[in-house]
């Protein structure tokens, strides 16, 4: 995983602990409730635009990434294999 991804996973996670929280009315630790609202509006657009496929390029390399996933997950890695070979090959 890259440093972007991590680092937009947790500010992910921390933003979804703070709405279930108050969801259960537990006090969170943010004072203003339109600065709150502003953040969580942006970490659900950034995690929005980061996994979505908006190019062809995109789409097939979520194609390819299924495949691979599905392959490890019955043990065959043929095609985690052809696929290693061909970015070697750049």
């Amino acid at each position: 995983m890259n440093k972007e991804t991590i680092i937009t996973a947790i500010v992910t996670l921390i933003v979804a602990v703070f709405d279930l929280l108050k969801i259960f009315g537990i006090f969170v630790p943010i004072d203003s409730n339109e600065l709150y609202t502003i953040v969580s509006a942006i970490v659900f657009l950034v995690c929005y635009w980061r996994n979505q496929s908006w190019t062809n390029g995109g789409w097939i390399g979520t194609q390819v990434g299924r495949k691979i996933k599905a392959g490890e997950a019955k043990g065959d890695l043929t095609f985690h294999d052809e696929v290693k070979e061909l970015l070697e090959e750049k």
